[in-house]
Formats: structure tokens, C-alpha cells, sequence
């Protein structure tokens, strides 16, 4: 606290100093902001395609019905997959029960 009388004619001084700089940098006329709009297109290929299919089978009996499932799946997604060029590298096609 017994720097404070010290340091306050200095802070205060800044103070004006600063203020006094700020005022005279102003020029008449001279806009001080930019305003920018714009807009943008970007066309890429998809890096990830989520493709869901049902398949649907009745049957008197329930094994009957999950076989029959089972096959039309296994084949949906060979068709998939044979349509893809064969989903090389990192791709793949999974059925989900």
C-alpha cells in the first residue's frame, strides 16, 4: 500500500498517454472495420455409405423362415458386394441379425 501515492501519477499518466495515442491515430473518413461475406460449394466423394436392408420371410415353421433368411441375406449382400467391385481394401459389408 505505501507504493501506491508512488505509482499513481505513473498509472495515470499511462492512462492519458494511451488514450491521448488512440484519439490522435484516427483519421477522418478512414473505415476501422471489415465486413466480408461470402459462400462456398465443395463436392467430394463420401468416405462412408451406411446401406440397411431388410429381408422379410414366412414360413409355417420358424427354422424354416430363419433358413430361408438366412440365404436371401447371404445373397443380398453377395449382390452388394459384387456391385461394389467387390469392396476391396478397408470396405466391407456385414449382416446384422
Amino acid at each position: 500500500m505505501r507504493h501506491v501515492p508512488r505509482l499513481l501519477p505513473l498509472f495515470v499518466a499511462t492512462v492519458v498517454f494511451v488514450f491521448a495515442a488512440s484519439c490522435l491515430d484516427r483519421k477522418e473518413g478512414v473505415r476501422t472495420r471489415v465486413l466480408v461475406t461470402g459462400e462456398s460449394d465443395s463436392k467430394v466423394p463420401p468416405d462412408t455409405a451406411v446401406i440397411v436392408l431388410s429381408v422379410v420371410t414366412q414360413s409355417k415353421a420358424a427354422l424354416d423362415a430363419q433358413q430361408q433368411n438366412a440365404r436371401k441375406s447371404d445373397a443380398v449382400i453377395q449382390a452388394v458386394k459384387e456391385s461394389a467391385g467387390g469392396l476391396p481394401g478397408r470396405h466391407a459389408a456385414h449382416p446384422r441379425l
